[in-house]
Order: C-alpha cells, then structure tokens, then sequence
C-alpha cells in the first residue's frame, strides 16, 4: 500500500507540474504596442519623451526589430494635462487594431528630471496631488483619481525579469513602486484603469533627461525594452 501510494502521488506530483508548466508557458501570438510621450510642463520646457515618441518610428526604420511577432502601431505625444491624457487614453482603447490572440501594450513615457537611468514603474497610484498646475491649470491636492476604485493599480508585466535582462546589456535602469503624484502617475493609473482584458496591460516608463543618456542610447533602450517584451509575452 505504501509503495502504492507514492507511486500515485508521484504521477499525480508530474500531472500537476506538466499543467502547470504548460499554464507557465502559455504565450500570445504577437504583441501590438502603442507608445505615448508628453509635450512641455512646467520646468520642462522640452520633453525627452516627445523627441523618443516622434523619433521612434524612423530610428526602428534603420534599425528594425526583426521580431514580426511585435507591431508598434501607434505613437503619440500627449499634452501634460489630466483631460488631454485621459482623452489620449480613450482613444488609443477604441482605435487600435488588436489582431486575434495578440497581447496589447500600452507604453507610457515621461521624464524623470532628476533621475540618471530609466526606470519601469510597477504601480500607479490613485492619488492626484500636483506640485503644480498641468497645462489646462488644473492643481488638484490628495484627490482620487477614480473614487470607485482601490489605493493602486499594477501592470502585470514581469517587470523584475525584464529589468534583469535589460542590465545585462548595459543599460541603466530599475523597477520603481512611486511615479509620483503628476500626469505620470494620473496617466499610468487611467490606463491601468482602462485595461479589463486578460490579453492587454499598461507600462509607465519613466526616462532620464539626455544629458545623462542621449538620444539615439535611449532609442536603442527602448527597442531592446520592446524586444525583450515580446521575449517574454509571445509563443
């Protein structure tokens, strides 16, 4: 009876671990990105983030990706204000193609002024407390962002993994739990917010300003970002 019993918990331990590798494994397709950045805010007189977004199409044009698993389908620059971002959102969600058993990326950029590397935002928090007015003149103090909704929001990226890989190429670069309380956050968690598909998440990317990585370095940062993003999301 004993030898019994652990041969069938030893076949039920490899049906249990061959399911859940197989639900380990289970990957999409192809991934279809759409990337935002933002214009001018206040300190701000010219935004890194808007050069990458207008820059991206054609650097990605010299230097393709290779992978015709991953689109980037759209780019866009966003005005630093909480209706031009939640308006940006909306229509991003209701005009992007979404192939059948694609997974679907939201890819958020902003500029971290006094930061020296990238840094992947794990969370976004519903809080809107600006330090300063956006761009419509809105200055809004410890409010909600949505009050039906619970303190954060999380991508359910592998955002550790990828920060991991993206070291090893050299690249400077973190995961961070605190995008701050402006549009950067506003924007992460209204996207978050919007994604209610299994197949579909947001990622908030906050970038340094060129002085302390250039131009073409943080191009070619987030072709690899996206690269490695297919890595991890496609079959």
């Amino acid at each position: 009876w004993v030898v019994g019993g652990i041969a069938f918990a030893a076949a039920a331990g490899a049906v249990y671990y061959v399911c859940f590798r197989k639900q380990k494994k289970a990957k999409h397709a192809g991934l279809v990105i759409a990337c935002t950045g933002f214009g001018k805010f206040c300190g701000v007189a010219e935004n890194p983030t808007e050069v990458l977004v207008q820059t991206l199409p054609s650097y990605l044009k010299n230097k393709p990706l290779g992978d015709e698993r991953v689109h980037i389908d759209r780019c866009k620059i966003v005005e630093v204000s909480a209706v031009k971002a939640r308006e940006a959102v909306d229509e991003l969600h209701q005009s992007c193609f979404e192939p059948s058993g694609y997974f679907r990326i939201w890819l958020h950029l902003g500029v971290d002024s006094s930061s020296k590397r990238f840094n992947l935002e794990t969370t976004a928090w519903n809080e809107a407390d600006f330090r300063c007015p956006d761009e419509s003149g809105w200055n809004p103090t410890h409010e909600a962002i949505d009050s039906r909704l619970g303190a954060n929001l999380t991508s359910s990226l592998p955002l550790a993994s990828l920060c991991r890989k993206l070291r090893r190429q050299g690249f400077p670069v973190s995961t961070s739990r605190d995008p701050g309380r402006f549009i950067c956050n506003y924007t992460y968690f209204y996207s978050l917010a919007r994604c209610t598909h299994a197949a579909e998440t947001s990622l908030f990317v906050h970038c340094p300003p060129f002085a302390c990585v250039g131009r073409d370095d943080q191009l070619a940062f987030l072709r690899s970002l996206v690269l490695e993003l297919c890595g991890e999301l496609c079959a």
